[in-house]
């Protein structure tokens, strides 16, 4: 008689209570992963916008920090003899580039720095194609092609930040003359504003002047943008007509908090001493940049875009500091530079 062998195994409520457990364990891990996929997600969003938005803003910075910086070609010289009481054409000699490159009717040049006869004139005419220069002299000094007179341009451009509406910038066409002339963005478009930086100088600090204006158009849906609009690297801002390119920055921008603008300044008014009388000047000693910028993607835990508040308060445009610093100082010296023609009746009252 055979014996029947008994088989060991799980019962069908035991499987179930298992597939249940199973199932929990499963739902809580599935659960985790999704949760750590979300959070992932929230944190690659606010990485892009923080990468966007400090990308934008660090080269704002640096290009505020440049503005009203004076680009020439090096080592500007004379090596001819001026005679007092004198307003000759000369040429203009510089150690390397265009000698005459940067420099424009209306412009102060020290000559015989650090000498006896040391004089700031202003250029009365600039001949590019002849390289040559107009002023007028008060004192003698003695030059050769061996033993040159040393020209300086010093200071800085007081409208290196361009003023915003109803502030006053001076400039000059004939040298022999100069005028002020107060921003209005209702005619002509010519001021920054809370939209429209407008900025200019070697901004590079490689000796090529160049003319930008950060353009910010925000909108509550965060599909604005900020342009960066600018002349040439090459460009010469005094002659040249060209008009800037634009490169988009940001584009999802949207409205700040309280609808407050992307651009404000601090400002400072103080007389010029220039060609012999005083004008007046509005000097921009500080720019605050505010930009808010949205994801591109929603996030997955809460359905809605998420969005990040950059302020910079306090930049300061350093050269056009120590232009107005030197403009209020006692000596009263002559280290804010005009604006260039061409920067005030081309430049600024382009439309963007």
């Amino acid at each position: 008689m055979n014996k029947r062998i008994r088989q060991k195994g799980f019962s069908l409520l035991e499987m179930l209570v298992a597939l249940a457990i199973l199932v929990i364990v499963a739902g809580t891990v599935i659960a985790g992963m999704i949760r750590m996929t979300w959070s992932q997600s929230t944190i690659m969003n606010r990485t892009q916008v923080h990468s966007s938005v400090r990308n934008a803003t660090e080269l704002m910075q640096q290009e505020i920090g440049q503005a009203g910086r004076i680009g020439t070609s090096p080592g500007l010289s004379f090596k001819t003899n001026i005679t007092a009481a004198s307003s000759p054409t000369l040429t203009v000699y510089s150690t390397s580039g265009t000698p005459t490159y940067g420099l424009y009717v209306g412009e102060q040049l020290v000559v015989d720095p650090s000498s006896l006869n040391e004089e700031t004139v202003t250029l009365k005419a600039v001949d590019q194609a002849a390289g040559t220069v107009q002023a007028t002299f008060a004192n003698p000094h003695t030059g050769s092609a061996a033993a040159p007179i040393p020209v300086l341009v010093m200071g800085g451009f007081a409208s290196g930040i361009v003023p915003p509406t109803g502030k006053t910038v001076f400039s000059t066409s004939t040298g022999t003359s100069t005028t002020n002339t107060v921003l209005d963005i209702g005619v002509a478009n010519q001021s920054s504003s809370g939209t429209a930086l407008k900025l200019y100088g070697d901004l590079n600090g490689d000796g090529n002047m160049i003319y930008v204006v950060y353009q910010c158009s925000p909108n509550s849906s965060g599909t604005g943008t900020l342009t960066r609009y600018a002349t040439a690297s090459t460009a010469d801002i005094t002659t040249s007509v060209t008009a800037p390119t634009g490169t988009v920055l940001l584009d999802t921008l949207a409205t700040n908090p309280n609808n407050s603008p992307c651009f404000t300044y601090a400002t400072k008014d103080a007389d010029v001493n220039i060609d012999g009388g005083q004008v007046m000047q509005t000097f921009v000693i500080n720019v605050a940049v505010t930009l808010t910028v949205q994801t591109q993607n929603r996030d997955l835990q809460t359905g809605v875009a998420q969005s990040e508040t950059k302020a910079l308060l306090n930049i300061a445009p350093r050269n056009v500091f120590d232009a107005w610093q030197l403009a209020s100082s006692p000596a009263g010296y002559t280290r804010a530079q005009p604006m260039p023609t061409n920067v005030l009746n081309n430049l600024v009252t382009s439309v963007y």
